[in-house]
C-alpha cells in the first residue's frame, strides 16, 4: 500500500456460513488498495484495512453487495 492504511469495521448481513465469510474476504482482497480483510461469520462483521487513496469505502461496500451481502460501517 502506498499511503496511510485505514481500518474500518463493517456489519454484514446475509451470511449463512463460514464459507460466506471466506468469499467476502477473497472478494475484498482482490480490490486494489485493500491490504487485508477479516470476516467473522459468528460476529457478522468484516474488518478491512485499505489505502483510502486507492480505494474508497463505497467501493468496498459495493463489492460486498455484488457478492450478495449487505454491509454498513460500524460506528
Amino acid at each position: 500500500m502506498s499511503g496511510r492504511a485505514e481500518r474500518q469495521t463493517l456489519r454484514i448481513a446475509g451470511m449463512h456460513c463460514a464459507s460466506c465469510a471466506m468469499a467476502i474476504d477473497m472478494e475484498l482482497e482482490d480490490l486494489p488498495g485493500v491490504a487485508e480483510a477479516r470476516t467473522s461469520y459468528a460476529r457478522a462483521t468484516t474488518d478491512v484495512a485499505f489505502d483510502p487513496a486507492r480505494v474508497g469505502l463505497d467501493v468496498i461496500i459495493a463489492a460486498i453487495r455484488q457478492a450478495g451481502y449487505t454491509a454498513q460501517p460500524v460506528t
